[in-house]
């Protein structure tokens, strides 16, 4: 049987004005194989309460069998694989682990801090640098002088960065001001996905990442698009006005609804 390896390069990726360099479909978890664990640990887990390991049938049965399935059989298996998520604390199961994807981002320092609390990941980063640029936020944007200002700082945090990262390459990182870019890459499967493109795209994240995460949305359905169908609590609304206050808002009425 034939792997099914779909790659999905997309360069140059506008997330608002934020650039997401190479977003790529890793070649290392082929989408057959995904289906027949899907096909295994989904119908027949149901239906007979057996899983895989209980079974006498090698995989490679199971994959044949599925690889025969017309297309609507496969979205059947994946549908009742999921179930229903009636939030999304309710992550599909451990087959989704079985498709990987490799996604080289071009963020804020900021960002990545944030990003960088995700642990079932694989992550690689370039030291900090001033050399790739810099963020600035709207907020600041919109008012001349403090964006003069803002400019004038990261400026000269520049110069400085330049004057010690030839001696001192790995001190000089320490000067570099979180709103300098950083090239980043992050590896997952696709139920850490789940997990971290539904969170960070909420409305109470900072508007950085929830672009972010909204794109990584947008990337892994244009090559797997059944696949993300359970994904039903990313939030692809654009930037959202106070979307943490809001947050915090309906959690403070609901405490006293209970209270």
């Amino acid at each position: 049987m034939q792997h099914f390896e779909k790659l999905a390069h997309i360069l140059e990726v506008q997330a608002g004005g934020r650039l997401v360099e190479d977003v790529e479909r890793a070649a290392g978890g082929a989408a057959r194989q995904l289906l027949g664990e899907l096909h295994a640990l989904g119908l027949t887990a149901r239906k007979s309460g057996r899983l895989l390991a209980d079974m006498d049938v090698a995989e490679a049965d199971l994959l044949q069998t599925v690889a025969a399935l017309p297309a609507d059989a496969k979205e059947r298996i994946i549908a009742d694989y999921l179930g229903e998520r009636s939030n999304r604390r309710h992550k599909p199961g451990r087959a989704f682990e079985r498709a990987d994807y490799l996604f080289e981002l071009c963020v804020n320092i900021g960002e990545y801090r944030d990003l960088q609390r995700h642990r079932i990941c694989s992550p690689m980063r370039q030291q900090f640098s001033t050399v790739i640029g810099y963020d600035i936020n709207p907020d600041i944007a919109a008012v001349a002088q403090i964006k003069a200002m803002y400019e004038q700082a990261m400026e000269r945090a520049d110069a400085l960065f330049r004057r010690l990262v030839t001696d001192y390459p790995a001190e000089a990182q320490y000067v570099v001001p979180m709103g300098y870019r950083v090239r980043y890459s992050l590896q997952l499967n696709l139920r850490e996905a789940y997990h971290l493109i539904e969170l960070r795209s909420g409305e109470q994240g900072h508007r950085d990442y929830r672009r972010t995460a909204q794109a990584m949305y947008e990337a892994i359905k244009a090559v797997h698009p059944e696949l993300v169908r359970g994904m039903t609590f990313v939030n692809l609304t654009p930037d959202i006005a106070m979307g943490r206050l809001r947050a915090e808002m309906r959690s403070a009425r609901k405490r006293l609804s209970q209270a």
